[in-house]
């Protein structure tokens, strides 16, 4: 009984460092231009021209720590924890791939130094040998071995289980055929991709996204905050409805966000936009996690009175 309840404590304290450690990253990756422009003197055209920066080493390492925990953070559905892993697997190319040389005023330069370009390259060679190995091996693992036992079956399975290696396969197939153009342009697809996912994310956590996960057959997990939208208590409703609106505003705001950006991008000859567009992006990213976190802890409270009574 007391390794069951030190086991849960674990459980509980790895819950809540993976995502503040995901409202950390995100802080990082701001400072990259902070720093500059508190040390410079100028802000550069986006938060991702930080690589061309001297605060190359803060932004790369704060995508990447985000990265790793988006991939680590384990979801309350498997419709969630397929959007989080590919979230963080177009986070790796995000922070290992140089984004496309711009001027003062956000306008892409004609020039892309080839070593970068060659470094790019390098850096997806990497990431898909990395995940193809990772595939690889999970799929060698016993089936005990290789995760929750999601409670979903037929097409919504296959379609979620098939997604990263389907990504994989698309990296590698897109990497033959014009590697060097993946190379110059994968970076600013693979960022508009990954916030969409992590809009999806936030929508799932929703009252509404529970209910469409039970639709589909993919009941989340028991305890979870996404399994009480679906049977709340009494006292929870409340509480329940504020973050249901939280969560709301925070996924239609990041999902707007992306589609006013990229109509902004194709008819704006000179995007000079992009740094607050990131900024804003962050700032919800930041937002949902630290809203879940805070809803996670009054449910942890409240657990715990009601087991005192």
């Amino acid at each position: 009984m007391a390794a069951s309840g030190h086991d849960e404590r674990e459980l509980t304290a790895t819950f809540f460092a993976l995502r503040v450690g995901l409202v950390v990253a995100a802080v990082f990756v701001l400072l990259a231009p902070v720093l500059l422009l508190v040390v410079q003197g100028e802000l550069p055209p986006t938060i991702s021209d930080s690589w061309w920066t001297d605060a190359r080493t803060i932004f790369v390492v704060g995508v990447s720590a985000a990265s790793c925990l988006l991939v680590v953070v384990r979801g309350d559905s498997l419709t969630e924890q397929t959007l989080l892993n590919l979230a963080g697997a177009l986070g790796f190319v995000v922070a290992s791939v140089a984004c496309v040389p711009r001027d003062e005023n956000g306008a892409p330069l004609a020039v892309y130094d080839p070593d970068v370009v060659q470094l790019n390259r390098f850096a997806l060679i990497g990431l898909l040998t990395i995940g193809l190995l990772v595939w690889a091996v999970g799929a060698l693992l016993p089936a005990a071995m290789r995760g929750p036992d999601w409670r979903v079956d037929g097409w919504p399975r296959r379609i979620l289980t098939g997604a990263l290696p389907a990504l994989l396969v698309v990296g590698v197939v897109a990497f033959v055929l014009d590697g060097d153009a993946l190379a110059r342009h994968a970076h600013s697809p693979a960022a508009v991709a990954m916030f969409a996912l992590l809009g999806l994310v936030a929508m799932l956590r929703t009252t509404r996204g529970a209910h469409v996960l039970r639709r589909i057959g993919d009941i989340p997990t028991e305890r979870s905050l996404t399994s009480m939208r679906l049977s709340p208590s009494p006292g929870s409703a409340v509480p329940l409805k504020r973050f249901d609106a939280l969560y709301t505003v925070v996924a239609t705001s990041m999902l707007l966000i992306e589609i006013i950006a990229v109509v902004l991008f194709l008819t704006v000859e000179e995007p000079g936009w992009l740094l607050f567009v990131e900024t804003a992006l962050l700032l919800l990213f930041m937002v949902f996690w630290i809203a879940q976190t805070r809803e996670a802890w009054l449910a942890l409270r409240d657990r715990s009175t009601a087991w005192r009574v």
